[in-house]
């Protein structure tokens, strides 16, 4: 922690404080969505669930849609619900939903710069990007091991109301449309 009360930037994923808030949001949407299983919730409800703002719920809830994590939850107007059973989607399965559009934006950024830099520089840029998929792949296989069906245990209330074992709640539940 800094003296600031924020988190130090090793305390995210991947040191990257973007990347870490929309995973772990990510995450929160789809627990929410499949403790309210079988209904759909709407997507102001998932915003107000998780504590983040519409907007970057709505552009979660497309990423997760277009990864096929979750789909629309019928005639309702931006109602979702889970595609499938938690315990078959891994956290390597959202993580890269989440983190395709930031390596496509960090390619298109490297390609802008690469017109105007200099030859080290591109040899460098080049290099940080091996670097990075590496570390990427390595984050990925570990992620793997981790499926989502295991935060349904975590995060399920127990009779008393309150987390088992003194976890605090990933999400609090999620509300049906």
């Amino acid at each position: 922690m800094h003296a600031t009360g924020q988190p130090a930037d090793d305390a995210f994923i991947l040191g990257d404080r973007i990347l870490h808030v929309r995973f772990l949001a990510a995450i929160r949407l789809l627990v929410c969505m499949m403790r309210a299983m079988p209904h759909a919730i709407a997507a102001s409800g998932l915003a107000q669930d998780i504590e983040q703002p519409l907007r970057l719920v709505r552009a979660l809830l497309r990423r997760l849609h277009q990864s096929g994590l979750i789909v629309p939850g019928g005639a309702t107007r931006e109602t979702w619900r889970c595609a499938q059973d938690l315990r078959a989607v891994t956290f390597a399965d959202v993580f890269r939903s989440i983190s395709v559009s930031r390596a496509g934006a960090a390619a298109s950024g490297m390609e802008e710069r690469g017109a105007r830099a200099s030859s080290a520089q591109q040899n460098v840029d080049l290099l940080l990007m091996q670097v990075t998929m590496t570390i990427n792949r390595v984050a990925l296989q570990q992620l793997q091991q981790f499926d989502l069906g295991r935060l349904m245990m975590v995060t399920a209330p127990n009779p008393s109301g309150t987390p088992p074992y003194g976890i605090p709640y990933l999400a609090k539940p999620g509300r049906a449309a």
